[in-house]
């Protein structure tokens, strides 16, 4: 069994297809990215504590401001904590995050940059995270 459809049919379908994709694209939610660029770790003041200088790129596409926040896991599972903070507002950029912690058990440290919504909410609203587990200088 074939089906046959008059050519003036077929060009309305893959019109039709083009536009409705036209006007799916013009809705979608503005989107939130953070990604680390570079992470540097150097000695701290002490042995016990370590300087880590991470550079973040971001877009702010949903919100008229927002914080990208530098968290650290100094515990079991799940213990992660906010150390430094920049405010951001709507649009493209970098921000420099800059921490002195002491070292994590062993040597291995993991890190979370996070694009958040301000003014700040609880729980923390998330627009974005980006997370890399690195190694401490001995």
């Amino acid at each position: 069994m074939t089906l046959r459809l008059p050519l003036s049919a077929i060009i309305a379908l893959l019109l039709s297809g083009v536009f409705a994709g036209c006007s799916i694209a013009r809705f979608r939610a503005p989107a939130d990215r953070v990604k680390i660029a570079n992470i540097e770790i150097g000695p701290g003041r002490s042995p016990n504590f370590v300087v880590f200088r991470v550079t973040a790129d971001y877009e702010l596409a949903s919100q008229q401001e927002g914080m990208v926040g530098l968290d650290m896991n100094f515990g079991g599972a799940g213990d992660f904590r906010t150390v430094t903070e920049h405010h951001v507002t709507k649009g493209v950029g970098t921000v420099h995050l800059l921490a002195e912690c002491e070292r994590a058990r062993g040597d291995r440290q993991r890190l979370v940059v996070n694009l958040a919504a301000f003014p700040r909410t609880f729980p923390l609203a998330l627009l974005a995270s980006r997370s890399r587990t690195v190694s401490l200088p001995r």
